[in-house]
């Protein structure tokens, strides 16, 4: 009994481009904050941009709006809301 085994490249190798696919999306993107806000970007994009303060600065840059001053009332409104319910009941 004869067994041949045929091994797909082809789907590594789409791996490795939807690899690369990313990163280079990554550094494009990290790039056009950084043309936007000047060393905004240091290293891990995504890291940078989960806590959503750098996020704030390159839509307040690219509006020419300051954003923070409004968020900040928001925030803290909804904070002393969420508060007073806990303290009430």
């Amino acid at each position: 009994m004869k067994v041949s085994v045929v091994i797909d490249y082809s789907y590594h190798a789409n791996l490795l481009n939807a690899d690369e696919h990313q990163r280079v999306q990554k550094k494009v993107f990290s790039n056009w904050i950084n043309y936007y806000v000047p060393n905004c970007i240091q290293s891990d994009l995504i890291e940078e941009l989960r806590d959503g303060t750098k996020l704030l600065t390159l839509l307040e840059a690219l509006t020419g709006e300051q954003l923070v001053s409004f968020l900040s009332i928001i925030l803290s409104s909804s904070i002393v809301g969420w508060f007073r319910s806990l303290v009430t009941h």
